[in-house]
């Protein structure tokens, strides 16, 4: 028989377990991707892919053990309603491969040669965007999107302290990998 959590208890069980799975995947991730390695870079994606939906792995796994399958069920189980219309799903699965290729089109028009696309690996990003399209909408259950976005930033930060690219020609269309930022030590 499941048993019931504290409410105030089990917050801060998600918080801490979804901050100690999620930072140990981006730094595990970022320390395992070697950009001369394609392999290597594919396993550092997988296990940063693991960080990103952490908080969804630790919110089921925190509901089964309070309230067993049917808590996990009523848990995920708006995530992947479909609506009445299957436009939206069209229009959610083609958008960013319009967007994509309107930009490749324009780079075209603008400088008379089509954008370097990145070395990404397509096994991977085939995938993690089938993925990650039913749950674009994480604040419907219950995720803040302010903390994700914290989190994007600490990755982002951490990329740009190695050196590594913070923009590829596949997601924002810049002729090659980019790196940025600048560390400031207090």
């Amino acid at each position: 028989m499941p048993r019931r959590a504290e409410p105030r208890r089990s917050l801060l069980a998600f918080f801490a377990l979804t901050f100690l799975v999620s930072w140990t995947c981006f730094i595990g991730g970022a320390a395992i991707a070697d950009e001369a390695s394609p392999a290597s870079t594919a396993v550092g994606y997988l296990v940063y892919l693991i960080g990103v939906f952490a908080p969804a792995f630790v919110a089921m796994a925190l509901t089964y053990r309070a309230e067993g399958r049917a808590g996990v069920h009523a848990l995920v189980s708006g995530i992947f309603r479909w609506p009445g219309q299957a436009r939206w799903w069209i229009f959610a699965f083609s958008y960013m491969v319009v967007v994509r290729l309107t930009a490749a089109a324009i780079h075209r028009i603008a400088l008379g040669a089509w954008p370097v696309f990145g070395r990404e690996i397509w096994l991977v990003m085939i995938p993690a965007t089938i993925l990650s399209t039913p749950v674009q909408s994480g604040e419907e259950v219950g995720w803040r999107g302010d903390f994700l976005e914290a989190e994007a930033f600490a990755y982002l930060a951490m990329r740009s302290v190695k050196g590594l690219p913070l923009s590829v020609p596949s997601t924002t269309g810049v002729p090659y990998p980019l790196t940025g930022g600048v560390l400031h030590r207090p």
